[in-house]
């Protein structure tokens, strides 16, 4: 089972669902959620909620989208090229495991542009820990919300997760392809300020030697 938040057009769930997972996604942005529907029309395990992931559910927010990128879209509007485009309603994963009577999840994919942290903050910890936590970070977006990518490291690490960076380069400008960096286990005196990326950790450390034969493949 996945949970992909931030699912855009199912770009990271397709693999999962092509293996038989059952993926429970969240696009509330419409128009990325209408294209993901047309990839999986008719699909019983992938089902799609509307709704933006936080801490705090129960509320009616602005959500913003850009015609930058299909890909920035979210709760905050931080490009010059950000609009509202509607109004969502919000939930916490915590409050969702209860209404999809969701026991365990396999792995947890987080890419909300900024908001990262705050989906993990409203996951049921108490309850569950998925194998696997891939959640983005970007300083840039991150630090006028609260948080920098060593807070988000240490949430996951506070939690039994061993982590480890996918870093890309700084970005020139969204919605053009990236330069990826390096990969390597996470460190708190790693400088990773102007950079963006992805934090994976892992419930049980599968070392670097593993992941990079899985890099190379």
């Amino acid at each position: 089972i996945m949970i992909d938040v931030g699912a855009n057009f199912g770009n990271s769930c397709d693999v999962y669902l092509g293996k038989g997972w059952t993926v429970h996604a969240f696009e509330p942005d419409p128009y990325n959620r209408s294209k993901l529907l047309e990839s999986w029309p008719h699909e019983n395990r992938l089902i799609i909620n509307e709704e933006a992931v936080d801490d705090k559910g129960g509320q009616e927010v602005s959500f913003y989208a850009s015609e930058e990128s299909t890909g920035i879209s979210g709760l905050s509007a931080f490009t010059e090229g950000h609009k509202e485009v509607c109004k969502v309603q919000t939930t916490t994963l915590r409050d969702y495991y209860k209404k999809a009577g969701l026991t365990h999840v396999d792995f947890l994919k987080v890419d909300v542009e900024g908001f990262d942290k705050f989906v993990l903050d409203g996951f049921p910890w108490d309850s569950d820990r998925p194998e696997v936590v891939l959640a983005e970070f970007e300083d840039n977006k991150t630090v006028p919300l609260g948080y920098t990518i060593h807070d988000l490291a240490a949430l996951m690490e506070v939690h039994g997760y061993s982590v480890y960076v996918s870093e890309w380069h700084p970005i020139i400008q969204y919605g053009v392809s990236h330069d990826w960096r390096r990969f390597l286990k996470y460190d708190s005196d790693l400088d990773l300020s102007e950079t963006w990326g992805n934090l994976i950790g892992f419930k049980s450390d599968p070392g670097m030697d593993r992941l990079w034969e899985l890099v190379r493949d």
